[in-house]
């Protein structure tokens, strides 16, 4: 008779021996298991916020191209940025017909900044602007000693390069007499270089043609070229001529019927935002240059735009995916019970079915353009639908046709349109940080008022308020200042220039069009203090604190699990004892009765 209760593995020692039928080893694994869910819980949690969070911060880069493209439509406020705003890039058209070139843009090339007036001009190119080209002759070699005798005959000693000494030393040769005179390049604003007629036949033979060619840095006449004490150097009883090849000249144009000279063939500085890069000339072509509106550029940003709303909406769509069968979020649907998805997808269809108030009234809303939302059906598996239907945007091809006829009216569609009457242009508004509720107002400046109440703000429909007003000379309020929109009232996060004397009554008008409304509801949401960021911190903040938990919880489980491993141990030894013992007693007996 015997007592076991089965083997048991504590650390690297191994109890066995033991046959009870009991498995002391599958025991504790059974306990260490219950006592680990709640990790496994955590991680599962952990694991669901890290896709939680790629889904953030993809919903982020949808909506951060949004936000860019939408900047693009909205005439972005403040300065220097027009080469932002795609309704304000330009595209010149040259006309004419030249007698000795193919095409008008044969004979000049215009580019035109964002913003550049919208005109047209005739221009006749007279003359393009020259460098000065001076040849001297006469070397037979480009190594060989010139001031012993050499060919032609040079005199150690100095001459003067539009005034600039250039020092010839004794022993100096053509190429030494080349790099002398390149030193002094950027003060005489003249370059050296060797012609080679006809190469030596062999090195030293001394029978070759070489020509020393200095050239103006830069073109037209003030960039002439000239020498003084020339013969001291070059005495020319050896052959030397000097020949001017080309006469340093500036270019004439006749500019709508102005004649216009100007030292480079690259003039910008005629028209502003205009460059014109004369090419070739022809006195007696008269070319005609069209600054137009580049449709086309408005219409990819239209187009890219649209694009991008449509990525938003299947991406949101994706995000409310369920089973078909079981009618549960897919398990890719990471952000099927997100609110602020839900709000934000709420909000761009919103902004979709909204009336825009322009000026012209001739285009309201993204259906005037051309579109129109159709039914996405979604994917399908084996024939049943995993994501939801969404509407997308879809166009009838009719955008660039409309822009070419309506570009005004389609650039206020999209624009955050200001107007203020009866002001001679005294206010203008410089900037806002998020939408603008008020659609028309007064606004009354009274600088002899209290800090606090100088601007009045009246709008047509609701109660008055104050604006800010912080001067630009607060010894004269009458220099003008700028009026800050108080946080809580309808004009919080705008700026308006103030220009006036300080006693004004302005009609303001503001509209907020497609691309403004778009690109406020992104700022929103994208922005460094955006909801997208807050809620990927909080899951961030959410896993630091899983993994504290992780760490205490699996030590306690590692404590657990010792424990146990020690008290089975225990008793495994106590149970041997006991059955040490037990052996002896049945031994005993069996002697005893033997006697």
């Amino acid at each position: 008779m015997s007592i076991v209760l089965g083997g048991l593995n504590s650390g690297a020692r191994t109890i066995s021996g033991l046959s009870s039928g009991l498995d002391s080893e599958a025991i504790i694994k059974a306990a260490v298991s219950a006592k680990s869910k709640p990790v496994n819980d955590l991680v599962i949690e952990q694991s669901s916020n890290n896709a939680k969070i790629a889904a953030l911060k993809s919903l982020k880069g949808i909506l951060s191209s949004l936000g860019e493209l939408s900047n693009g439509l909205r005439n972005p406020l403040g300065f220097n940025q027009q080469d932002k705003n795609a309704f304000l890039y330009r595209n010149p058209v040259v006309t004419g017909n030249p007698t000795a070139f193919d095409t008008a843009s044969d004979m000049i090339r215009v580019t035109a900044n964002p913003g550049a007036q919208i005109a047209n001009y005739t221009i006749e190119i007279t003359n393009l602007a020259q460098k000065e080209i001076e040849t001297i002759a006469g070397f037979s070699s480009q190594t060989a000693d010139l001031t012993d005798g050499g060919t032609p005959e040079v005199v150690a000693g100095t001459f003067q390069i539009n005034g600039e000494n250039i020092t010839i030393a004794s022993g100096a040769t053509l190429n030494d007499i080349r790099v002398a005179i390149n030193a002094k390049s950027s003060d005489t604003g003249v370059t050296a270089s060797i012609i080679t007629i006809t190469p030596e036949s062999a090195n030293g033979a001394d029978d070759g043609v070489y020509q020393l060619q200095l050239v103006s840095n830069e073109t037209g006449a003030a960039n002439s070229i000239s020498f003084t004490n020339f013969t001291t150097v070059f005495p020319g009883s050896g052959g030397v001529t000097v020949t001017q090849d080309q006469a340093a000249l500036d270019a004439s144009i006749e500019f709508n019927g102005t004649t216009i000279t100007r030292s480079s063939n690259t003039i910008d500085d005629i028209i502003t935002g205009v460059t014109f890069e004369l090419l070739n000339a022809e006195a007696g072509t008269e070319l005609t240059v069209d600054i137009t509106q580049d449709t086309s550029t408005a219409s990819s940003q239209i187009q890219n735009f649209i694009a991008n709303i449509n990525q938003f909406l299947i991406f949101s769509s994706n995000q409310q995916a369920r089973d078909p069968g079981t009618g549960e979020p897919l398990p890719t649907a990471f952000l099927f019970d997100s609110p602020l998805l839900k709000t934000i997808n709420s909000s761009v269809q919103t902004i979709l079915k909204s009336s825009i108030s322009t000026i012209s009234g001739a285009y309201n809303d993204i259906t005037d353009l051309g579109y129109s939302q159709e039914l996405f059906e979604g994917e399908q598996i084996d024939g049943n639908p995993n994501t939801p239907s969404t509407s997308l945007l879809t166009e009838d091809g009719s955008l660039g046709t409309k822009l070419i006829n309506n570009f005004d009216d389609i650039k206020q569609l999209f624009e955050l349109q200001f107007n203020a009457t009866g002001a001679n242009d005294i206010l203008a508004l410089a900037s806002t940080t998020r939408s603008i509720s008020l659609t028309n107002f007064t606004v009354t400046v009274d600088t002899s008022q209290a800090e606090g109440q100088r601007v009045l703000i009246t709008p047509s429909v609701g109660s008055a308020f104050y604006a800010e007003f912080d001067p630009y000379d607060d010894n004269d309020l009458s220099a003008g200042g700028t009026i800050i929109g108080v946080d809580g009232t309808a004009l919080a996060g705008a700026r308006f220039v103030y220009t006036g004397d300080g006693t004004d009554t302005i009609s303001a008008t503001i509209s907020e069009g497609l691309g403004q409304k778009f690109y406020n509801l992104v700022q929103d949401q994208v922005s460094s203090l955006g909801s997208i960021d807050d809620q990927i911190l909080l899951l961030q903040e959410r896993n630091d604190d899983i993994d504290t938990e992780v760490a205490d919880l699996q030590e306690e489980i590692n404590d657990f699990e010792l424990t146990l491993r020690d008290r089975y141990a225990q008793l495994e030894a106590a149970i041997a004892e006991a059955n040490g013992v037990l052996s002896f007693l049945t031994a005993f007996q069996a002697a005893q009765n033997k006697g």
